[in-house]
């Protein structure tokens, strides 16, 4: 019993260690403030025009041609918010088209550092193949701790006492911390 948990626990461990390293790096990059849009290049221009209904994308094509701007490789919608009417191409680069009034409208450029790209994957901005990887590593870091302490009790007898105690003040210490974040 004590191998298969062992089993389980290497290499689980090291098929998500790459995982492991994504979310670890960029997560601590999140509290120390970085986002999606750290070191991106970002470009916005207004123009006045009477767009009809449905003629959005090929109004926004015109103006990035005219304006010798690049029109994103994928040219399918990515997302519709409230700000913005059309919104095309990929997390790396990006335009959106917001309406200002009856005549006039915005166009948003984004261009992604890798960072920001690093930082999207943490967030699953994309709905890439990379969430499958993140829901796999999510679920595996629950059987890797539990394997984990199935193996450390059921097979190191020695500091059993400390053992024990380091559960409980790690679980005392998360609840204080959680509770101070979320309650004062």
């Amino acid at each position: 019993m004590i191998k298969f948990f062992r089993n389980i626990h290497i290499y689980l461990s090291l098929f998500f260690l790459p995982v492991a390293f994504v979310y670890a790096f960029s997560g601590v990059l999140f509290v120390l403030g970085f986002d999606d849009e750290t070191l991106a290049q970002t470009s916005n221009f207004t123009f006045k025009a009477k767009i009809g209904e449905g003629k959005e994308q090929e109004v926004l094509f015109s103006f990035l041609k005219e304006q010798n701007l690049s029109v994103p490789k994928v040219q399918a919608i990515y997302s519709k918010d409230e700000n913005h009417i059309l919104s095309l191409g990929t997390l790396r680069y990006s335009v959106g088209l917001k309406k200002l009034d009856e005549n006039a409208y915005e166009v948003d450029i984004i261009k992604r550092s890798a960072l920001g790209l690093l930082m999207s994957l943490h967030e699953s901005k994309n709905n890439s193949l990379f969430d499958i990887l993140a829901i796999g590593f999510g679920l595996t870091l629950f059987v890797l701790y539990v394997s984990g302490v199935m193996i450390t009790l059921f097979v190191s007898k020695k500091n059993r006492k400390a053992q024990y105690l380091a559960i409980v003040l790690g679980c005392a210490i998360c609840l204080v911390f959680a509770l101070q974040a979320t309650l004062f």
